[in-house]
């Protein structure tokens, strides 16, 4: 879908937007499974424990054990699972009959839940051209673009659907990869029941209550991110920024105050966007009145990037200024034993700053206080 008018790709901030809206999920994560726990604690609740030991079967059978597995191990480390898949997916759709089976689970249980859940996707889609716009231009969308935007989302419903569907049926043939045809027909007809047919709007219920929170907590974060920036102090004019000897600096992308953006590397030139301090042990955006934390990224394993956050007196917001010799010194990460690099080619703009093992030897980890030349 082409992006509306006024909302365009700025060129090199596409990887940092993304690293913001992980961030901001990662962030809305709490906010969403406080929402939805009272409610799936409630329906449950109301269950007799008959019924509740029936569903506990079900969730023991070969088909559940499966499934349970299959979503730890997408919380762990998605982008491997995706691989695997991949992997995997050829010689898998030759199973004529498991894919019969697994067809038919979701044609008769999960596609009406999946259908209700599509509004809700449609709703990030607003979201994430919420966001993008707000980058472009500072501002949120008017009422009559989200209009628009409803219209144009609500055209794509059934190829969106689609998509969906063909998804749904090889991740479940991925996961029942170990679980025969037969087994895949019990879990069929346990869900054919009034419990299991009241035990699936229950997930239902519970997967949409968890993303509208979700969405909602990114949506608000980022109006007052939007109010920040119309605010941004005026006359505020920081007289340094923090280099290496090859003249990169550390840098904010277009000198936005977003929650989540990546810390970059910029060639030396004393904008607002380079106006970064270490000061009271926290690193500084002195420009947008934010500090810098590591972000946990599982894919990789470890804390490797730094992104912008709200300044706070959690030990993972602090880092150290230790001495090298009278110009240079370290950007130490205690909570991590880490410490603040270039990561890129010595003058490759945009690239993000990494936390690395600290070699005070190295010309990446050694910065200075650079005097504003503009």
């Amino acid at each position: 879908m082409a992006l509306p008018e006024g909302i365009t790709a700025v060129p090199g901030v596409a990887p940092s937007l993304k690293r913001a809206f992980e961030v901001k999920v990662q962030d809305a994560i709490p906010s969403a499974i406080s929402a939805t726990k009272p409610i799936f604690r409630q329906e449950l609740a109301d269950l007799t424990v008959k019924d509740l030991k029936n569903i506990r079967s079900h969730f023991e059978s070969k088909y559940g054990k499966a499934m349970l597995r299959n979503i730890k191990a997408a919380a762990a480390d998605p982008k491997e699972l995706n691989m695997e898949l991949a992997r995997k997916l050829p010689r898998l759709i030759t199973q004529t009959k498991k894919i019969e089976a697994v067809s038919l689970l979701i044609e008769n249980h999960f596609q009406p839940a999946l259908e209700t859940q599509l509004e809700v996707v449609l709703k990030t889609g607003v979201v994430t051209l919420q966001a993008m716009a707000i980058w472009n231009t500072g501002k949120p969308i008017s009422d009559d673009m989200i209009e628009k935007l409803n219209y144009q989302l609500k055209s794509q419903k059934a190829a969106l659907f689609l998509q969906a569907n063909q998804a749904i049926v090889y991740s479940t043939i991925f996961a029942l990869r170990n679980v025969s045809s037969r087994e895949v027909r019990k879990a069929d007809k346990f869900l054919s029941t009034e419990l299991g047919k009241k035990w699936i709007a229950l997930q239902a219920e519970a997967d949409t209550t968890y993303v509208t929170t979700l969405m909602e907590t990114i949506y608000i974060q980022l109006e007052d991110e939007a109010n920040k920036l119309a605010s941004k102090r005026d006359g505020v004019t920081p007289d340094v920024s923090l280099g290496n000897s090859a003249g990169v600096c550390l840098a904010t992308p277009n000198t936005l105050p977003f929650n989540g953006l990546n810390m970059v590397q910029q060639i030396c030139d004393g904008t607002a966007a380079q106006w970064i301090n270490v000061d009271s042990e926290r690193l500084r955006n002195m420009e947008a009145s934010t500090c810098f934390a590591p972000f946990f990224d599982s894919t990789v394993g470890k804390p490797e990037f730094v992104v912008q956050r709200d300044c706070d007196d959690a030990d993972s917001s602090r880092f150290v200024e230790q001495k090298i010799d009278d110009e240079f010194f370290s950007i130490y990460h205690p909570a991590t034993d880490r410490c603040i690099a270039i990561a890129g080619a010595p003058r490759s703009s945009g690239t993000p700053i990494r936390l690395v093992r600290c070699n005070q030897s190295s010309i990446s980890q050694r910065f200075r206080r650079v005097v504003k030349q503009i």
